[in-house]
C-alpha cells in the first residue's frame, strides 16, 4: 500500500499511467476474509497492473471472478476468470441510499467475495438486494452489518481467451 489505508498506488511507465493494487484471486480470497484490515497480509498480495486513463482517487483492489454468477451470456456479462478494477466505497456511505448503477464486490462475512448488482438498499434496515445476471440464480438480501468490504466496480479486464 503507498499511505496507510490506500491500496492502490498510482505509478508511470513508458508515459502512460497504471494503477497497482492488490489482487484478490481465485485461490486468495479465503485469506482476503481474515485478513482483510492486516497490513502485511495486504502488501504481499500479489500485485495488478491496470492501465488508466485519468487520476482516480479512493482505494482500488482487483478481485479475479471465480463463478458464472453474473454470465447472462450478453455483453454485460462478467465471465469466470475475468479481472475487475473496483474502489472501495467507505462505510460512512453506507448510511445513505448506495448508487446501485454499478456492479458491487460485497465481502461478506460468511459468505466470503461475492460480485452482485445491487438492486435495492433499505437504509433504515441496513439491507442490500443482490442480484446476478445468470437467470439461474435467485436474489437475495444481506444485511451490511454482515458485511466487511463494498467495493463498486470500475473496470473489467477479459480473461484471456486460450
Amino acid at each position: 500500500m503507498s499511505k496507510e489505508g490506500d491500496f492502490s498506488e498510482e505509478i508511470s511507465v513508458n508515459s502512460s499511467n497504471y494503477i497497482q493494487t492488490p489482487l484478490i484471486s481465485i485461490h486468495t480470497q479465503a485469506g482476503f476474509l481474515s485478513n482483510y484490515e492486516n497490513q502485511i497480509y495486504m502488501d504481499e498480495l500479489p500485485k495488478e497492473y491496470w492501465e488508466i486513463d485519468k487520476e482516480y482517487q479512493g482505494n482500488y483492489m482487483c478481485f479475479e471472478v471465480p463463478g458464472d454468477s453474473m454470465d447472462d451470456e450478453t455483453s454485460k456479462a462478467i465471465l469466470a476468470g475475468d479481472k475487475l478494477l473496483a474502489r472501495e466505497v467507505q462505510i460512512h456511505l453506507w448510511e445513505k441510499k448506495l448508487h446501485l448503477k454499478w456492479n458491487f464486490i460485497i465481502v461478506h462475512k460468511e459468505k466470503g467475495v461475492i460480485i452482485k448488482k445491487i438492486t435495492d438498499h433499505n437504509v433504515e434496515k441496513g439491507i442490500i438486494k443482490c442480484h446476478s445476471l445468470n437467470p439461474m440464480y435467485e436474489d437475495f438480501e444481506l444485511n451490511l452489518k454482515d458485511v466487511i468490504a463494498l467495493f463498486n466496480v470500475v473496470d473489467l479486464k477479459r480473461k484471456p481467451l486460450v
